[in-house]
């Protein structure tokens, strides 16, 4: 049998924060189960995540250049 853990704990072990870890489960990128308020994760369903890319997509103009004009 798998064990189980927290949201919070997964956050630790991933090295996210708990906010991140319950947004994966809610998209699916980790598999967990809502138990009331909280989530029982299997500790199996952590390896071997994709992690999405993290922070704001970079500016292009469409053929992959920025689109922001370089100064100077």
């Amino acid at each position: 049998m798998d064990n189980l853990i927290t949201a919070a704990e997964a956050a630790q072990l991933l090295g996210v924060s708990d906010q991140t870890v319950i947004n994966w489960l809610r998209r699916g990128i980790i598999v967990g189960q809502k138990v009331g308020r909280t989530w029982d994760i299997p500790e199996s369903s952590l390896e071997n995540i994709e992690r999405p890319k993290m922070g704001r997509p970079s500016e292009t103009n469409g053929n992959g250049n920025s689109a922001v004009p370089s100064q100077g």
